[in-house]
């Protein structure tokens, strides 16, 4: 991720003719900054586990990710068109527009960053063979310079099509209202506000695009914002946290009965690196065969009912039960 951001400063450089930058000592500076802690850090990791480090970190975990899929973690090229439009709502809507204008005006400084910042990030990361969701991060500051930019001359010219903006507004306006009925099944107070704010935020920026009124920017803009901010407030937003099963009690039965640092072995599909964390305990994921050696090597184990029915135990002792998993001591 670092290498095509550098490559865009550096085109940036060249195609907007801001050589004088390169003798400024701010810049200078702040590279030197911005660097300074991470090759402190590559240079400790180098010197406790030498030329493992190097061969792992930059060969099977980074440049590996180039030309095959690392882990498994695979998609198509339009992969992350696909991630910039489910998130990207409702902004998404003046993308097109934006675009255009950027490469309207495409002699400015601005116009050129855009430009060359969106094509070089996410066409690196669409030709990438490894595909990871926070992979498209990056992109989002030039698509938020390119509709900033488009909205400031909506307000200022009071120019915008309306009619399907209106049609989106309120489509989005109905899905608040039916999260604000599912989050109320669920119990879930935050979230039925959250859901409220945004049904009324979205209704009202609706209404205003239809009166062609240019205030409904003020309101995308507060609206949105206090949503994310009623949404970062709960829990919700922990996805880690929320998959597949609940991870602070599971961890709590392990840190109540077991010493930190103990290797314990699931029957879980894969690891959960926030089970790893709150238990303070290392939990691998492996299958039944070895699930039954390493209860006869006296490890751990932490199984789900469907593998307890079908383990031996003879020998070893059930301590305790959470969320559906059993802890079993040697």
């Amino acid at each position: 991720m670092v290498l095509p951001l550098g490559a865009i400063a550096c085109l940036f450089l060249i195609a907007d003719r801001q050589f004088a930058l390169l003798k400024s000592p701010y810049l200078l500076v702040g590279i030197f900054l911005g660097n300074a802690p991470a090759i402190a850090w590559f240079a400790a990791q180098w010197q406790r586990y030498g030329e493992n480090f190097l061969q792992v970190n930059f060969q099977a975990q980074t440049f590996a990710r180039l030309t095959q899929s690392v882990e498994g973690h695979s998609g198509p090229p339009w992969y992350y068109l696909i991630e910039i439009i489910k998130y990207s709502f409702p902004w998404l809507l003046f993308l097109p527009g934006s675009f255009y204008l950027a490469w309207k005006k495409r002699h400015t400084t601005w116009s050129r960053l855009i430009i060359i910042g969106t094509i070089v990030y996410l066409g690196t990361i669409s030709l990438m063979r490894t595909k990871l969701p926070w992979y498209v991060m990056p992109i989002y500051p030039f698509l938020a310079l390119a509709i900033g930019t488009k909205l400031s001359e909506i307000w200022q010219d009071g120019h915008f099509k309306g009619r399907s903006l209106t049609i989106f507004l309120a489509i989005i306006s109905i899905a608040g209202l039916g999260g604000c009925v599912y989050f109320f099944i669920q119990q879930k107070p935050i979230l039925i506000v959250m859901s409220i704010v945004l049904a009324i935020s979205m209704g009202i920026a609706a209404w205003l695009v239809k009166q062609r009124d240019r205030n409904f920017i003020p309101v995308l803009f507060s609206g949105m914002y206090l949503v994310l901010a009623l949404l970062m407030s709960s829990q919700s937003w922990i996805w880690e946290l929320n998959e597949a099963f609940p991870v602070k009690p599971v961890a709590e039965l392990i840190r109540a009965n077991v010493s930190p640092g103990t290797q314990i072995y699931t029957s879980f599909a894969y690891d959960r690196p926030s089970l790893n964390f709150y238990s303070d305990c290392k939990v691998t994921a492996t299958t039944m065969p070895v699930l039954q050696q390493m209860l006869f090597n006296k490890s751990y184990l932490l199984l789900d009912d469907g593998a307890l029915q079908q383990i031996n135990l003879t020998g070893s002792k059930i301590i305790g039960t959470a969320k559906g998993f059993t802890l079993i001591s040697p």
